[in-house]
């Protein structure tokens, strides 16, 4: 799932390029898009992350739970009052944290799968996983909700996975490559992912703004499909 999210953001700038006629999308904002994609992907592959253990000890779930937990509130706390590009953003990046988490809490409960219903069901993580999901999706149609789906979208697509890698890391010892050529990469990913969602965030798409000459006679932007968007 997590190589499908680093392409995922791509299909939606495009789309949302399609839907609202946006013809003129700067190159750097298509750039942007193309970075964060490619960003997430190098990071990943470099991380390379492999070996480890079925399963975590409950001192270190309950750590993980709540440090998941306050990032989340936090996120959604800073969405509150927020104008809606803000506010989206925030609630996709306590979105993609949930989801993480969610991700986690499956691999957990996905040993527990060759020993039946019995074993599923009188284990924990199946109720946690009911619960975290049910969240995670409401946490979803909130965000999408909240404003431009190109302001949540960068959350989900880095979120998700960051927090996963980093949850299986501290969860189940996942081994991280670190290598200095493995870490060289692993850091410059991560430099193009932060550089791309900066500028990104500067999108007419997110910020529902235009750079449309304005009609000297009205002070109204040439075109009226984009005025009506930017009001």
């Amino acid at each position: 799932m997590q190589p499908i999210l680093a392409v995922e953001l791509l299909f939606v700038f495009g789309y949302l390029t399609w839907r609202t006629r946006a013809e003129r999308a700067r190159w750097r904002e298509w750039g942007a898009a193309v970075a964060m994609s490619a960003g997430i992907s190098v990071f990943l592959g470099a991380a390379a992350p492999s070996g480890g253990s079925e399963h975590a000890p409950a001192s270190l779930w309950w750590l993980s739970g709540i440090a998941a937990l306050a990032a989340a509130a936090l996120a959604v706390a800073a969405s509150a009052g927020a104008a809606p590009p803000r506010r989206a953003a925030c609630l996709g990046i306590a979105t993609g944290i949930t989801w993480g988490f969610l991700a986690a809490v499956i691999k957990e409960l996905s040993s527990h799968l060759s020993g039946g219903l019995t074993a599923i069901f009188t284990n924990w993580s199946v109720y946690v996983l009911m619960g975290v999901g049910t969240l995670a999706m409401l946490l979803t149609s909130h965000a999408m909700a909240a404003g431009p789906l190109a302001a949540s979208q960068p959350g989900f697509t880095i979120g998700d996975p960051v927090t996963a890698i980093l949850l299986g890391a501290f969860l189940f010892s996942e081994h991280l490559a670190t290598s200095p050529g493995a870490l060289a990469a692993e850091v410059a990913g991560l430099v193009v992912l932060a550089l791309g969602v900066w500028t990104l965030s500067g999108s007419t798409l997110i910020t529902g703004t235009t750079t449309e000459p304005l009609r000297p006679e009205t002070g109204e932007a040439k075109d009226p499909e984009l005025t009506g968007r930017s009001s």
